[in-house]
């Protein structure tokens, strides 16, 4: 039987821009929605808000950002198998990508936002720590920095440049936002206000730019390694193979 192959040529400046653009109506259906609903106060506009509200967990823009953490869990399993092949047996790669398919979990699933007056009640959290769940978040955060540094060292300069501005961009919409977000909670409790809604785009947009910017740093990586991506298919009832 015939064994067919499927050439998938590796060009990061196009992916990432097809996944970076799909953010623009994602977040303009978002205000469309939310100005929408508050001019005319219907269930329809209501539903319609909540189904593209970036605030909101279980709805298009959750669906869209489990997406990208996915994406990115491919790379890093691909960026894996390639070093191992290699003979560098790299574990960070596999760390990451088990790391971030826990947290398309959390994105999809709004654990985090389980957990956050939990950690307040027992910390007393308050003010630019009122959504709480950015203490242990945060630290976690600093622990992979501490570890990725050394990695990031060993890579070309270019793309541990975009890997630095990947997280610049996402800790600073998931941690910074939230605290001003936090800040403003303490003010003004309804959740409907002005500034509220616009902290909490520019947070979830930002975190949204941070995944497409770190999908195509992990693009340029692979790309650096082979310029063509093979899949093999055997015959029927035999297993797949990449290259």
């Amino acid at each position: 039987m015939v064994e067919h192959t499927s050439a998938f040529r590796v060009r990061p400046g196009a992916l990432a821009s097809v996944a970076g653009l799909v953010i623009v109506p994602v977040v303009l259906a978002h205000i469309l929605t939310f100005y929408l609903h508050r001019a005319f106060g219907t269930e329809l506009t209501k539903d319609l808000k909540y189904f593209f509200y970036l605030d909101q967990e279980r709805n298009l823009p959750t669906f869209f950002a489990v997406c990208l953490w996915l994406l990115n869990v491919a790379l890093f399993l691909l960026l894996w198998n390639i070093r191992r092949r290699e003979g560098r047996l790299q574990v960070i790669w596999l760390f990451l990508a088990c790391l971030f398919c826990c947290l398309a979990i959390d994105e999809f699933a709004g654990i985090h936002e389980w957990l956050t007056p939990h950690i307040r009640l027992a910390l007393g959290a308050t003010g630019s720590l009122y959504y709480a769940w950015i203490v242990p978040y945060g630290l976690g955060v600093l622990l992979l920095a501490g570890v990725m540094l050394p990695v990031l060292r060993r890579l070309e300069r270019r793309v541990a440049l975009w890997y630095c501005a990947a997280a610049v961009l996402f800790v600073g919409g998931a941690v910074g936002m939230e605290m001003l977000a936090g800040l403003q909670q303490q003010t003004d409790a309804r959740l409907e206000s002005h500034r509220y809604f616009w902290l909490t785009t520019l947070e979830e947009t930002l975190e949204m730019c941070g995944l497409v910017v770190l999908f195509y740093a992990s693009l340029l990586q692979v790309q650096g390694k082979c310029r063509e991506i093979t899949f093999r298919f055997p015959p029927a009832g035999g297993p797949v193979d990449s290259a």
